[in-house]
């Protein structure tokens, strides 16, 4: 790939764009908010190219991945390029073929499925803060996008395997070494639609794949991913209330990570080339 000022230069797919579009070669990503396309077979790979709404989430993204890549969380390869106009995100596709790749949302659109059937007792113990009438699904999935919820979510996505407790524990151990990561860079995009697990057909193993999605880094303490349903706990107090917030030994997983990049070591990283 052509490289122009540090930046991948997508300028050939650009000039064939409607004829790659008709043979499947390039298509619009639905999922994403921004001018996004999937674009197949760049020399043998497939990417996503994500265009930005500001300037500088491009190098947001860069420095989470450096930042990531550091304490052995696995991040989707990422570079920047310019598609025509406009200029954005090249992620390189991690999927693989044979296995499944769920949302978050998918798992926690079955559960609320499911619960909605149980008593108002169970209804209320799992979530307290909300008359869920009130809300829309999308709007009800956010407020599920805890760790709370979650957990029981995968217990009930994984129901009918005998290790349905070892993979659940398993994926929120990784989702909430995650979270820290997102809490230490102030990431505020970890909604339903921004976390999946890579599972086998039968659904007896899963992982979490690469991280993606770290382009809303920097900006200020405010999470679509919530600790707890707590109705007293506000997002914008998680800071001064992480003690109460998280258990000690994820407690002590983000005091971890602080303390490995404190300022001078961010400033060194964003000098890295």
């Amino acid at each position: 790939m052509i490289r122009i000022k540090g930046r991948i230069d997508l300028l050939d797919f650009v000039k064939d764009y409607n004829k790659m579009l008709k043979r499947g070669q390039i298509k619009e990503a639905r999922e994403c908010t921004t001018k996004s396309f999937w674009i197949k077979n760049i020399e043998g790979k497939n990417y996503l190219f994500k265009s930005y709404g500001e300037n500088n989430q491009m190098y947001r993204s860069l420095l989470v991945q450096k930042i990531a890549n550091k304490v052995n969380i696995e991040f989707a390869k990422s570079d920047i390029a310019f598609f025509g106009y406009f200029e954005g995100e090249l992620v390189e596709d991690y999927r693989k073929d044979g296995y499944l790749y769920t949302s978050g949302s998918k798992i926690l659109s079955e559960y609320y499925e499911f619960i909605k059937s149980l008593n108002n007792e169970e209804y209320q113990y799992l979530f307290p803060h909300a008359s869920f009438y009130k809300y829309s699904v999308d709007e009800i999935l956010l407020k599920m996008n805890n760790f709370v919820t979650i957990e029981h979510a995968f217990l009930f996505h994984y129901r009918n395997n005998q290790n349905a407790v070892e993979i659940t524990n398993a994926l929120l151990k990784g989702l909430k070494k995650r979270f820290c990561l997102d809490f230490l860079t102030m990431q505020r995009d970890r909604g339903h639609h921004n976390w999946e697990v890579e599972e086998t057909s039968d659904l007896k193993q899963a992982v979490l794949p690469p991280l993606i999605d770290c382009n809303r880094s920097f900006y200020y303490p405010s999470f679509s991913i919530l600790l707890n349903p707590m109705p007293n706990l506000k997002v914008s107090y998680l800071y001064e209330k992480l003690d109460i917030a998280l258990e000690d030994k994820d407690c002590d997983l983000f005091y971890t990570l602080y303390d490995l990049f404190p300022p001078e070591a961010i400033e060194e990283l964003i000098k890295e080339n």
